[in-house]
């Protein structure tokens, strides 16, 4: 849900005549996507965008663009922000992070959560010691955990050559090595691992 706070307030000699408007902040995962309308007075097409933590009390984070939608990624996870948006005019100069002069009124803030990722891919799974009737399996924890903690990994299997998969299966554990008991000890068995943040 979109929380709003008052508009930042009014600081001397700063023009409040933008048409800013719509403003709009979405999560996904550690990732918000900001949109608003484009203002009416086509000189107005430059937005300075300013965000923060609710644990920093201070916009550490700006950046100019010339597009109405932005995404910002790699948020902290589980954590609140603050974003607000302002139209300034384009002097037709330097880059898009310069040129910025006659700056309107910031919108109201708007705050949000964020949530956490999937996880990466565990790598280098391998078997540990197989024997006749257990494949022990190794592998390494994936380098990104998705902003939360691994709280468990799943494997599935299939017979070596076999076209499908069988259903995930929990190892109840964290840790990165599990045995599984072979269905048919006839049969060479092929794995597939993937960890759970959740």
């Amino acid at each position: 849900m979109l929380a709003l706070l008052p508009a930042a307030p009014k600081a001397s000699g700063q023009s409040f005549s933008t048409d800013v408007n719509n403003f709009q902040v979405s999560v996904s995962g550690r990732s918000a996507t900001l949109s608003w309308n484009q203002p009416g007075q086509t000189n107005y097409n430059r937005f300075w965008i300013e965000y923060y933590r609710d644990d920093t009390l201070q916009f550490s984070h700006l950046f100019v663009i010339e597009q109405t939608t932005t995404t910002i990624s790699n948020l902290n996870a589980s954590t609140l922000y603050y974003f607000r948006i302002r139209a300034c005019f384009n002097t037709s100069t330097g880059p898009s992070n310069q040129g910025c002069i006659g700056t309107g009124a910031w919108t109201q803030y708007s705050s949000q959560t964020t949530g956490i990722d999937p996880p990466g891919a565990p790598t280098n799974l391998r078997y540990d010691s197989p024997t006749s009737d257990a494949d022990p399996l190794r592998w390494n924890a994936p380098s990104d955990n998705g902003g939360s903690a691994i709280t468990r990994y799943e494997y599935r299997s299939r017979v070596q050559g076999a076209t499908s998969w069988g259903t995930w299966t929990s190892t109840m554990s964290s840790g990165t090595t599990f045995s599984v008991t072979k269905p048919d000890q006839s049969n060479a068995y092929e794995y597939q691992v993937r960890a759970v943040n959740t």
